[in-house]
């Protein structure tokens, strides 16, 4: 970890009041801390507005950012997260429900009902097609059959008619069909595949939501692509970028398909050991899955249970309330509405995304590729927290400094956990360069040249600038020990 002896607790002086009085009321109801339900619920908010609210760069509108995340939140078993989640996702289950029903009342009635006139059609129209196909078998009969086969165009006129209705309809059938889906807001569990039929059917949006993820973490993990991580459409769906993917039609045939706007948000919750297998998967890190994520790391003891409290009705009715409004306003959007950063907040945004490029300038490369993606969740952040400020009236204000300021200390925070995650996939980089520099200075006891380093790749590479950083840096650590020869030139041994 850091340096920082502590992270400290989560700073919910930072969120404003109608989240910091859910987070404040579920830390004591759930005995858990401010941790657990703060960060669940900056994720319940990014799942509410994600699909609908694009963050964008003050006046020129370019660089637009959705506002869904990408939470994993690390507990022990007994440690609230069943409790936590409960009463936080409680808006997304209600507002899903409330879809379902209003779509067996309203709607699937006059979709069976078309169903049914659609399929007698087509029983009609395929006897007329056999019919029709039997007479033309009559004239042919006794004839010689032509060398080539038969266009469409040259079917007789009644022919031609009925393909072409009944190709019709066939579509509007299988149109039809999709319709007939329930309209699906969240899943727990999924596989690709699943994931995504269930874009492809919701308008390319999906939350991913649980307080026990262990599947879907082993998903992610590729227990179903032969150990393989399996995180493609999870990269796409944070981007909200273009999908393309292939399926098997009715008839088996292969058809290719396209979601234009492919967009998810997670929230979930794990022990201890599910959390190490997805922390030290290499490919997730290197991929690109684990840089986006935020992973938080609580560290809870079990609450008594003579100390819980119950939550307070009109707490939970007020975050009821409020989530409800940012789905109906902003998850349902047809397209995203844009929120402008003011120009005070831009110029906040631009300084710490300066910063994050001069670490790496700066020689901390080695985590670049997680902090890269910080700037970016700031913006995300930032949208979450507006969104509490105003509500459903988000997209009337810009993003003010002050927004953009809690946000970034957020990320900080969140930066803080992670680290655990960097320190594991550093160290591996450590031990494998620590394994190249014994086996150089056993092929090479008196000392070994930069051209020596780059032949053994020490930087992962043979150019010869990447290798000579790496020596450099080592030297600096005191970890390896420079010495020129007669001709001026600089070997290196390990003290």
């Amino acid at each position: 970890m850091r340096n920082t002896p502590s992270c400290g607790p989560f700073p919910v002086h930072l969120l404003p009041p109608r989240m910091a009085e859910m987070v404040s009321a579920m830390a004591l109801s759930a005995g858990c801390g401010n941790e657990l339900p703060a960060v669940t619920a900056l994720g319940v908010v990014g799942c509410a507005i994600g699909p609908g609210i694009n963050v964008c760069n003050h006046l020129t509108r370019d660089l637009p950012t959705p506002a869904n995340v990408y939470v994993v939140i690390v507990g022990i078993s007994g440690g609230g997260k069943s409790r936590n989640g409960g009463p936080l996702f409680e808006p997304l289950f209600a507002y899903q429900d409330r879809l379902r029903s209003e779509f067996n009342q309203q709607h699937l009635p006059l979709l069976k009902a078309q169903q049914k006139l659609l399929e007698k059609e087509i029983k009609v129209l395929e006897k007329q097609a056999e019919s029709e196909s039997e007479k033309r078998v009559g004239k042919l009969r006794g004839k010689e059959l032509p060398s080539a086969p038969a266009e469409v165009g040259s079917f007789g006129d009644p022919q031609l008619i009925l393909v072409r209705e009944l190709a019709k309809r066939y579509g509007e059938l299988a149109e039809l069909r999709v319709q007939m889906s329930k309209p699906q807001l969240l899943m727990e569990d999924f596989t690709v595949q699943v994931l995504v039929r269930a874009l492809s059917r919701n308008q390319g949006k999906m939350l991913i939501i649980s307080s026990d993820a262990r599947e879907t973490v082993s998903n992610i993990l590729g227990r179903y692509n032969r150990g393989k991580t399996d995180e493609s459409i999870l990269l796409k769906g944070w981007s909200a970028e273009r999908y393309s993917y292939d399926r098997k039609g009715e008839n088996g045939e292969l058809v290719s398909e396209a979601i234009e706007r492919c967009l998810v948000s997670m929230v979930i919750m794990i022990q201890d050991d599910k959390a190490e297998e997805l922390v030290e998967s290499k490919p997730l890190a290197n991929g690109g899955f684990l840089p986006r994520t935020q992973i938080v790391f609580t560290d809870i003891d079990p609450a008594l249970p003579s100390t819980l409290k119950p939550l307070p009705d009109d707490v939970r009715s007020n975050w009821n309330a409020f989530i409800d409004s940012l789905l109906v306003k902003y998850y349902a959007a047809s397209r995203p509405f844009s929120v402008e950063l003011s120009e005070d907040a831009q110029i906040v945004w631009n300084a710490y995304a300066d910063s994050k490029v001069q670490e790496r300038n700066d020689g901390a490369n080695e985590a670049f590729s997680f902090r890269s993606r910080d700037a970016e969740a700031a913006r995300r952040y930032a949208g979450i927290l507006h969104a509490c400020w105003h509500s459903d009236d988000a997209d009337r204000y810009p993003i003010t400094r002050e927004t953009m300021e809690s946000a970034i200390k957020i990320i900080e925070w969140y930066d803080w956990h992670r680290q655990k995650v960097v320190d594991y996939h550093q160290a591996e980089r450590e031990g494998k360069l620590m394994k190249k520099l014994q086996e150089l200075k056993v092929r090479f006891p008196r000392g070994f040249s930069l051209r020596d380093a780059c032949r053994k790749r020490l930087a992962g590479s043979d150019d010869s600038e990447k290798n000579k950083k790496v020596l450099d840096r080592l030297v600096e650590k005191g970890e390896l020990l420079t010495s020129p020869d007669d001709r001026g030139e600089i070997f290196y041994s390990l003290p």
